[in-house]
């Protein structure tokens, strides 16, 4: 199973860098030669080795989710290798430890989240538990974005990596099928 998890996110950021002659493609690129870096290891079994390795083949297909859902590069082909990309992800990560946050400043809890071990804030949304920790130094916020046990974004506060979820979530979640209704009344009324 890991294998075939494995295979679709590297499919899919292959179609992701390929069909993108931005500067995205360059980050799609990183995002994939990660992943194939990683994923030889993370096919070994009952092994730390294994467990970071589907760790950081699931952190690689995350990597590129804030810089794409910022970009002007979305269509709906795109969209869905995305989608397929953080799913895999999701999968290989199942059961990756909460990271916690070791002497995190005091902020403001954002609405709705709990406050968890280690000053960190936690959320249970309908893809997986979500976590914001602090993270200092990182070059986009001191606070980290988990979702489902992988990384999916930074922040300044936690209250902008709340925000940030709020978006990525409406992102993931699964659409429902635009379906066309015929006219119940038969004919157009007319005056």
């Amino acid at each position: 199973m890991p294998q075939e998890l494995i295979e679709t996110v590297i499919r899919s950021l292959e179609g992701l860098a390929s069909s993108d002659r931005t500067e995205m493609g360059l980050v799609f690129a990183s995002a994939l030669a990660s992943a194939r870096a990683s994923s030889s290891r993370a096919l070994i079994p009952n092994t730390r080795i294994g467990l970071l390795a589907r760790y950081s083949v699931a952190a690689s297909a995350s990597a590129p989710l804030r810089s794409y859902l910022a970009s002007g590069t979305r269509s709906a082909d795109r969209d869905a290798l995305m989608r397929n990309a953080i799913e895999a992800a999701f999968k290989l990560a199942a059961g990756a430890a909460l990271r916690g946050s070791e002497d995190a400043p005091e902020e403001a809890t954002p609405e709705g989240w709990d406050k968890g071990p280690n000053g960190s804030y936690m959320l249970q949304t309908p893809i997986g538990l979500a976590e914001i920790a602090h993270s200092p130094h990182m070059p986009g916020g001191e606070w980290s974005l988990h979702l489902g046990g992988i990384p999916v974004g930074f922040g300044e506060t936690p209250l902008h990596n709340a925000l940030l979820l709020t978006e990525i979530i409406e992102f993931i979640s699964p659409r429902p099928e635009a379906r066309r209704h015929a006219n119940p009344f038969g004919s157009r009324r007319t005056a």
